[in-house]
């Protein structure tokens, strides 16, 4: 499943919350859950349904029992590994926050490990973030894309003082990525609400090819006479329809295989869709291979310098292609070697299963048997 942000009225933590509890999570499951990070003495939670500018809404509020002190990036991530949260919505907690100390820590001069959190670091916050996470599995949820977001205007009175809007650590969370300002006098994108959408989002555009299952709205606490301060979070499967992908190749006969290998590496790390090599005959009858990359438009640039950056080639070629996907899923298995992701696509009523290769190749290692055995328990499993 697919969540889209319509993130034209900016985004905090609560909204985000509020949004995906609409989408049909259960509220009393997601408080269940969050009770597993051992802090239910610090917060209640209340969700109310309100409405803004004519557009029903729920609002997610983090009600603090007690004044709680700043915490710093490891208390954050000790408290959220000794937790018994499943190890997916570990992982991308803690990379929203990593997100946010990363950033922090520029603004500051100081290491990541020295950062403390003030207003992030504060228990309504961290369950802002481990909220969206456990959301995020109960729905399905495994890619992410934003609309270009919206970060406000006027002053915020925050722990170091009043900051014009958008503050220092969100302009720098969401640097290089498609924003607007002074929409609103007010501050309308949160650290907490950039730092979720850097992480988790592949690309930030307007144009998407999707079928809408459901729509949640998640309000702001601010009011505002020209718009609904709401985030519209959609829930989508992908579809079948063509979408624009762009390919990128060169001819290379002067690399050798390992560079090459290693090029290829770098760029499906990068988010390249694919990376593939194709032996050609160039001038004179030299032997070389070219190279292709298939790109999402958003990446375009940034692969482009990879390719300068790690490989011989001084010219390019870029052409735009029609690419069509199955929708897919992925579900994690948990098996006799340990927990496997298996992606499943849908055709015409018949499913298409594959378990990923660098889990079973992980466990193979582990427990010193053959990939083809862990992958065979993980989609007996499946079925």
């Amino acid at each position: 499943m697919i969540i889209y942000y319509d993130a034209s009225a900016g985004i905090s933590g609560d909204m985000n919350i509020a949004a995906l509890l609409e989408l049909g999570v259960n509220f009393d499951e997601l408080k269940d859950e969050l009770l597993k990070l051992n802090l239910a003495d610090e917060y209640e939670l209340e969700l109310t349904k309100v409405v803004k500018n004519g557009i029903s809404a729920s609002k997610f509020d983090v009600k603090l029992k007690t004044h709680t002190h700043e915490r710093s990036f490891k208390q954050i991530k000790e408290l959220i590994q000794s937790s018994n949260l499943s190890q997916n919505v570990k992982d991308r907690a803690i990379s929203i926050f990593t997100t946010i100390a990363v950033a922090e820590a520029k603004i500051h001069n100081k290491s990541v490990d020295d950062i403390h959190f003030h207003e992030i670091g504060a228990t309504d916050s961290i369950i802002d973030i481990v909220g969206a996470c456990i959301c995020y599995e109960i729905l399905g949820v495994d890619e992410f894309v934003s609309s270009s977001i919206e970060l406000g205007g006027g002053i915020v009175k925050c722990e170091h003082g009043e900051l014009s809007v958008p503050v220092p650590a969100v302009c720098e969370i969401l640097s290089g990525k498609n924003v607007s300002i002074n929409r609103a006098n007010y501050e309308m994108t949160t650290p907490t609400g950039a730092g979720i959408l850097a992480t988790l989002c592949k690309s930030f555009a307007q144009k998407q090819n999707f079928n809408i299952k459901k729509i949640g709205y998640g309000a702001g606490s601010k009011d505002n006479e020209n718009f609904a301060n709401v985030l519209k979070v959609m829930l989508c499967e992908k579809s079948t329809q063509n979408t624009t992908n762009v390919m990128i190749e060169t001819n290379i006969d002067d690399m050798s295989a390992e560079s090459l290998a290693f090029a290829c590496e770098v760029l499906l790390k990068a988010g390249a869709n694919d990376v593939f090599c194709t032996p050609i005959i160039m001038k004179k009858g030299r032997a070389g291979v070219k190279l292709s990359v298939l790109a999402k438009p958003n990446d375009t640039q940034k692969i482009k310098e990879l390719i300068f950056t790690h490989t011989s080639a001084i010219g390019l070629r870029e052409y735009e292609v029609s690419k069509c996907e199955l929708p897919r899923t992925i579900k994690s298995i948990d098996t006799k070697f340990g927990e496997v992701r298996v992606k499943i696509s849908e055709f015409n009523g018949k499913q298409k299963v594959k378990a990923e290769f660098e889990d079973c190749k992980t466990l193979a290692i582990k427990h010193n048997i053959s990939i083809d055995e862990v992958a065979k328990e993980a989609l007996s499993e499946k079925n």
